[in-house]
């Protein structure tokens, strides 16, 4: 069906494009239209209000087929319906319109969807026709912003409509937010690191003119403090430094420094000495010796040797002696099992087996049969009894072996005699055998006599367990023979 008009007041040329437009979509509900067409369509809606709605405003009546439009077909009708929306709004879908949002605008009239803000611009308030560049000092970094971002601290942004900031070079910071330049460090200030938000000291012994990203360090004989300015501060005489060092240090002992801000400290001559921080040397006493330059202390003369005032040599002590104290000027004869040979700072001991029984001595003696010692004797001791020694020089006594026995000191053991024993080492005497036993020439052991046979008290030393008399006779280990036979 076409749409029909009422009023002689509307177009007759355009009324009868919308009906041909319309009579094309009864024929068939799959008719599509271009994106041309409908450009075209909507570009006539501000003449035609799009067929029913200025229609209708003069009364007019429009009947379709009774096919519903789909998909483009359908959207063209709706598009068709809606009214022509003004800059800064958009179409709300449902005949009406609708203000922009925050982060969108709309620049010309007749838009169904806001434009996003670009990155670099932003929109705060709704309904607008543009976007507002980002000023200096701010940027977006995503479409549709609301407001613009300060550039952080250590970063700044010098041109409108950006999208990001740049970070402070090397040399420079910025501890302010949303700048447009940054700072130069001050002197005595640095900053290696890109985008910071603000300088660092230069450390002691160090300094920097403006605008840098690294201190360099003060000359030798100078000094700074952290964050001072360029120059650096001389050092006073009797102190210097190293390059780059903190403070001023005293000149070591064994140097000295007669000028202010040199380096380095200067070595005494041999001979001499110094203490710390001093601008002339002095001699070394007697005792003592410097034998090269820069020494300190004046050395002491090593234990073992000694020297005369002013020496720059020592004399080693003689064999027998020691010296135990660095820059003493005599030697001291060896303790009682104690030994030295030339030039020595102490005395050795007289190793196990040996002993030195007087002082100064230079050789240790070796210990007797019968006797040992240990580490620095003056002496040799005794073996203990049940013990024996039998090489000279020896370190430890043996024990006497079972069916033996000693007393102290003794070179060997003695053997226990018939009918006697000892049953362990290291005995000192050895043990009759009980009554109705007997032991042989070192005996461990005690044997019971055999039957027939009988002891008293071990029997008789020499002599085995001896026969019962006729016609008596005796049990096994018997002491008496009291049987009959």
């Amino acid at each position: 069906m076409l749409f029909r008009s009422e009023k002689a007041e509307a177009s007759t040329e355009e009324a009868l494009q919308v009906n041909v437009y319309y009579a094309r979509l009864s024929e068939a509900a799959e008719v599509r239209i271009s994106e041309e067409e409908q450009r075209a369509l909507l570009g006539r809606r501000q003449k035609v209000a799009l067929g029913a709605l200025l229609l209708l405003s003069v009364g007019a009546c429009a009947t379709f087929s009774g096919v519903v439009p789909a998909g483009p077909v359908l959207r063209a009708f709706n598009l068709a319906q809606q009214a022509d929306c003004p800059a800064g709004k958009s179409a709300d879908g449902e005949g009406g319109c609708e203000m922009c949002m925050s982060g969108r605008y709309a620049d010309v009239a007749g838009l169904d969807d806001c434009k996003l803000c670009d990155p670099g611009s932003a929109q705060e308030y709704k309904g607008r026709q543009s976007c507002t560049a980002c000023a200096e000092g701010m940027f977006s970094a995503n479409p549709a912003a609301k407001t613009c971002d300060k550039c952080a601290r250590g970063r700044f942004n010098a041109a409108t409509g950006l999208t990001a900031c740049d970070g402070c070079a090397a040399g420079k910071s910025q501890p302010l937010m949303g700048q447009t330049e940054c700072n130069d460090c001050r002197l005595g200030t640095f900053q290696n690191v890109v985008g910071s938000p603000g300088c660092k000291k230069c450390a002691a012994g160090k300094t920097a003119e403006t605008g840098l990203a690294a201190c360099a360090n003060c000359a030798a004989g100078r000094w700074s403090k952290p964050g001072d300015a360029p120059p650096c501060r001389a050092c006073v005489p009797g102190r210097t430094t190293v390059s780059g060092d903190a403070l001023c240090t005293n000149c070591v002992p064994g140097k000295y420094n007669d000028d202010a801000g040199t380096a380095p400290c200067k070595d005494c001559a041999i001979g001499k000495t110094s203490d710390t921080g001093v601008t002339v040397c002095r001699n070394c006493k007697a005792g003592k010796f410097a034998e090269a330059e820069g020494q300190y202390p004046c050395l002491d003369c090593a234990t073992g040797k000694t020297s005369e005032n002013g020496m720059g040599e020592c004399t080693a002590c003689e064999p027998g002696q020691y010296n135990p104290v660095a820059g003493t000027p005599m030697c001291i004869a060896c303790e009682k099992g104690k030994i030295s040979g030339l030039g020595q700072d102490a005395c050795d001991d007289c190793v196990p087996g040996k002993f030195a029984p007087q002082t100064g001595m230079t050789e240790c003696d070796d210990c007797t049969f019968g006797k040992i010692s240990g580490t620095g004797a003056g002496l040799c001791r005794d073996c203990e009894a049940g013990e024996f020694n039998d090489v000279i020089g020896a370190t430890e006594c043996k024990n006497c072996a079972p069916g033996t026995a000693s007393r102290e000191g003794l070179k060997i053991c003695w053997s226990c005699y018939a009918g006697r024993f000892a049953a362990e080492e290291r005995a000192v005497a050895c043990e009759p055998c009980l009554a109705g036993t007997t032991a042989g020439y070192e005996a461990s052991i005690c044997t019971a006599c055999v039957a027939g046979k009988f002891s008293v008290s071990g029997g008789t030393p020499g002599h085995e367990c001896e026969d019962c008399p006729a016609g008596k006779t005796s049990d096994e280990g018997s002491s008496s023979c009291d049987q009959e036979a």
